[in-house]
């Protein structure tokens, strides 16, 4: 799914100017590279709960001369502190749309409308229920429903109505992977 998550990360800011971003979940920080080879003036901050994890994308940002862009923290988004207030342009969340279940998303997506700058949007890619159509989807879903702390894959629909519930007023879905299950979806206040 990388290529297609670069080129929705693409999408999201080239020409859009300075950015500041957060992105949830940052993983080895290859999403906020993205960001920056797409628009060198997106800056801001990457957040993981594992610390090896946190341990690599800060190694990564300084090989990649980034880490004056791009500051990383081991940090939970649910008990978030002062660092993660905002305002934030961009919130980024790539495939992490089953670590939470249906109320915890919309509680999550509340307090994320909360740190974005005005004008500012969330956007998510992610894996959503196939309905059959998606052999890889289907897999996905019976890892994630057997796996402690995940859930099954939401509908693409329903997520879409949660970022509207929270006080998004614009919520675009793109289909990223041709015939697939797998979607980007980017709202804005």
């Amino acid at each position: 799914t990388e290529p297609f998550i670069s080129n929705f990360i693409g999408k999201l800011v080239r020409g859009k100017g300075k950015l500041r971003i957060l992105e949830i979940g940052c993983g080895s920080g290859g999403h906020l590279q993205e960001a920056w080879l797409a628009n060198n003036q997106v800056h801001g901050l990457g957040i993981d709960l594992d610390p090896s994890v946190v341990a690599l994308a800060r190694q990564n940002m300084e090989k990649w001369g980034l880490s004056e862009s791009f500051e990383v923290l081991q940090a939970d988004i649910l008990k978030s502190g002062p660092e993660l207030e905002g305002p934030f342009e961009l919130i980024t969340l790539h495939n992490l749309a089953y670590y939470f279940e249906d109320k915890i998303r919309l509680d999550l997506f509340s307090d994320l409308v909360a740190r974005l700058a005005p004008n500012g949007a969330i956007a998510l890619a992610s894996n959503f229920q196939g309905r059959g159509r998606d052999v890889g989807a289907a897999n996905l879903n019976m890892a994630t429903t057997s796996m402690a702390g995940c859930h099954p894959l939401p509908e693409v629909d329903f997520v879409a109505g949660q970022l509207k519930k929270a006080g998004l007023k614009k919520v675009k879905k793109t289909r990223l992977m041709p015939g697939s299950a797998f979607f980007g979806l980017e709202a804005r206040v």
